[in-house]
């Protein structure tokens, strides 16, 4: 699933770039797999077991340096995958409609289950309501969230992600609505096991983004996959870092 010409990596087994947003959620994702947690259970403490967080980085590092299935020379990887450059790409659903439009063969799968338990990305829509001070405009404002709720199927078949309303799921043309269920099957039965959330829900939470390619996480990273900084270090930026951010609320 590798191409090499002489040393150099010209179709990646995995897509991955030397930076950004890219190995910093794969990061995530297997770091989580492998028992890491961002903060602990209780919220009063950050980087639960950071061993784990260490060994994912060296995962990263690895695909790179020992396995050679991936190059840190692709900068957009939307356009790597799409033009062929790359064979296994861990993306979302808002990569489906550009390449159905553009034709390009693939398949989806599951995110693979690389440390002890199987997570993957989990990323959520926001509907931001914002308080009225006439509480005869509640009601209304509630039946449009409902509409709006009660009319997403279009959007969970032919647009992208899951819905999280079983009345839609449940429904006899989910699966054969919208694009083929082979190409968009994975995203919808990849929810059981998507619990490692973009950013936490504290004043500094964009911080602790996994999906970020500019964030503080994402910056020290960064370092790490550039070699100029080891697992070690960079497991105690993160931990003086976020301890910090989580003091501040």
């Amino acid at each position: 699933m590798t191409k090499m010409e002489g040393d150099k990596v010209v179709r990646s087994g995995i897509m991955m770039t030397g930076s950004g947003v890219q190995p910093t959620v794969t990061w995530g994702i297997v770091a989580e797999q492998m028992g890491f947690q961002r903060i602990s259970d209780d919220g009063k403490s950050v980087c639960v077991n950071p061993d784990a967080g260490k060994a994912a980085m060296q995962w990263v590092l690895d695909l790179f340096d020992k396995h050679k299935v991936s190059t840190r020379d692709v900068t957009d990887r939307y356009k790597a995958f799409g033009s062929g450059q790359g064979s296994i790409f861990w993306t979302g659903p808002w990569t489906l409609n550009g390449y159905l439009e553009q034709k390009l063969p693939f398949v989806t799968r599951d995110f693979p289950k690389i440390g002890e338990k199987r997570v993957t990305y989990f990323e959520r829509g926001a509907l931001e309501l914002y308080t009225q001070k006439d509480p005869s405009r509640h009601q209304a404002t509630m039946d449009a969230v409902k509409w709006l709720s009660d009319n997403s199927f279009l959007w969970c078949t032919q647009g992208r992600g899951a819905s999280p309303r079983k009345s839609i799921i449940s429904r006899e043309d989910y699966k054969t609505a919208g694009a083929p269920w082979d190409v968009r099957g994975a995203f919808v039965d990849g929810m059981e096991y998507a619990t490692a959330i973009a950013d936490l829900p504290i004043i500094n939470g964009a911080d602790f983004n996994i999906y970020s390619g500019g964030n503080f996480l994402a910056k020290t990273l960064e370092l790490v996959w550039a070699g100029q900084s080891t697992p070690d270090d960079a497991m105690a930026k993160i931990q003086e870092g976020w301890a910090k951010a989580l003091e501040e609320g």
